[in-house]
């Protein structure tokens, strides 16, 4: 818990991300990156042009290989050797970059709710429909699967071999919170959450019945 040291920026920062030699990499919103080096602090950081319009985030493999985008739509890799790769994006704007815990595999996330998967030379593996808005962070946790945040409010798992979703955490009012699986059926969540749970079940006439967390675990329990 104790604070390190306060480096003395003149940019707002927008990412960052953790060089394997202890160093730091950082967006700032410029074209460039900055690399600073926390264990002296004074010195200024060295700036890498990489982009044509603003970076939006930074990520580092534990291998060394620098992930970057912005506001240009490109991805650029750059190799600890100091080779470079420029890969256009074609899907709207990209928003953050994240690393799975190897260095295998890369996730890019855009404003439209996609998410592409990049192996770690930079070819393209495939594109997925993540959130129905804007998809705002991606992560993978420590299983490998794939973590992503959105304006929907949600939280959302992944498989990223098969694309197939996984467990959606709901961010409610008031800070509470709810868990749910692929199927839609209530795991967990913050104190009352499942009292504030509501269930439409269609019903065989074409109408549509709100149930409580009680009711609709009754009645699918009855129904087996």
């Amino acid at each position: 818990g104790r604070a390190g040291p306060v480096l003395p920026l003149e940019q707002q920062v927008r990412g960052a991300s953790a060089m394997p030699d202890g160093r730091l990499v950082l967006a700032t919103g410029r074209d460039d990156v900055l690399i600073c080096d926390p264990a002296r602090p004074h010195d200024s950081p060295a700036a890498l042009p990489r982009h044509s319009g603003s970076v939006s985030a930074v990520a580092c493999s534990p291998q060394g290989v620098l992930a970057s985008t912005g506001s240009d739509r490109k991805l650029c890799l750059s190799q600890p050797s100091g080779s470079q790769r420029t890969i256009s994006l074609t899907f709207g704007h990209p928003l953050d970059v994240a690393w799975n815990e190897d260095g295998s595999l890369l996730a890019v996330v855009s404003d439209q709710g996609q998410i592409a998967l990049f192996d770690r030379q930079g070819e393209w593996l495939k594109t997925l429909a993540v959130h129905e808005h804007n998809a705002l962070r991606v992560s993978f946790d420590e299983a490998g699967a794939l973590v992503t945040a959105g304006r929907d409010g949600c939280i959302r798992w992944w498989d990223p071999e098969s694309g197939e979703p996984g467990n959606v955490a709901v961010l409610l009012p008031g800070g509470g919170w709810s868990l749910f699986p692929s199927g839609g059926e209530w795991l967990a969540g913050s104190d009352g959450a499942a009292d504030a749970i509501v269930y439409a079940c269609e019903q065989a006439d074409g109408s549509v019945e709100l149930l409580s967390q009680e009711e609709f675990l009754r009645e699918t329990t009855a129904g087996q």
